[in-house]
């Protein structure tokens, strides 16, 4: 991980880290200068069987139990919005029915 200095996301403030993971790959994380929470992640993708620039936004941070979740993101690629998600409720490690995961019949 190397900080790469400060960035803008959506008009606020950034911090711009590259992180390099086990394949070699890099990605770019933009953490809030005020919260430390992320606020954009971007980097190349396969979709589709192409190498595709990806961008995801995050915010609208809320507590869900120890920790803070992001209630909105989007997901841009080629230039374009691709996916909204938005006001959603959180929830860690709910109940789940062993039936969800049985093999459909």
């Amino acid at each position: 991980m190397e900080l790469l200095g400060k960035d803008t996301v959506e008009g606020r403030p950034a911090y711009k880290l590259a992180v390099t993971l086990s394949t070699g790959v890099v990605r770019h994380l933009y953490l809030d200068a005020e919260t430390f929470l992320e606020a954009k992640v971007d980097g190349t993708r396969r979709l589709r069987r192409q190498d595709r620039k990806v961008e995801m936004f995050y915010r609208d941070y809320r507590p869900v139990e120890a920790s803070w979740c992001p209630t909105w993101s989007r997901r841009r690629w080629r230039g374009a919005d691709r996916r909204r998600n938005g006001d959603r409720e959180v929830e860690l490690n709910p109940a789940l029915d062993d039936a969800l995961f049985a093999p459909p019949s």
